[in-house]
């Protein structure tokens, strides 16, 4: 791992934005502990943890943007796990999987945890969430889902403008329905 975050120190990479980020283990973990990760990142290391706890490797798949914060928050606790990103922007996956120093892995090992935070509102259409679900074959024992409370328009600075802006907001009751539609 250490020769892992000597790379992350010293390499930049682009994020789906195209705006340039440093992806150092530090600035990783800055985010990984802030209220920007609230509820995803306590939530899946909880998760994760209890799995380790038990002796068992969970496999965690996460729909995201594509900026691999929590999986390297993740591995710098020690936690174990397997893990396969599912990227809005596919060509963020072999960056992001290089700065973990793992390999995406496709089969699923293990009981699934899968994570879909503050993503759905960056779909053109809801039901893709269920889609990656389903095109993936999981059968998660423990999903995690979360948006961004009332943030249309206001939240995200420059939303309008950014190549994968906030289309939609959701209240607690659409978004607590919206899941109960789709699982």
């Amino acid at each position: 791992w250490s020769r892992i975050a000597e790379l992350l120190q010293n390499e930049t990479y682009e994020t789906y934005s195209k705006e340039k980020v440093d992806v150092s283990v530090e600035t990783a973990m800055s985010i990984f502990n802030s209220a920007e990760a609230w509820p995803r990142a306590p939530l899946t290391a909880e998760a994760i943890k209890k799995y380790n706890d038990a002796g068992i490797t969970p496999h965690l798949v996460e729909l995201g943007t594509a900026n691999y914060w929590l999986s390297i928050g993740l591995k710098t606790m020690g936690l174990k796990f397997n893990y396969t990103p599912i990227d809005l922007n596919p060509e963020g996956r072999t960056k992001g999987m290089m700065m973990l120093g793992m390999e995406s892995q496709q089969d699923i090992k293990g009981p699934v945890i899968f994570n879909a935070c503050e993503v759905v509102e960056h779909l053109w259409v809801e039901s893709e969430l269920r889609h990656h679900y389903d095109r993936m074959g999981l059968d998660a024992e423990v999903a995690i889902f979360s948006v961004p409370k009332y943030s249309y328009g206001g939240g995200l600075p420059e939303w309008k403008h950014r190549d994968l802006g906030h289309l939609r907001t959701y209240t607690p009751e659409e978004f607590h329905s919206l899941i109960r539609r789709l699982f």
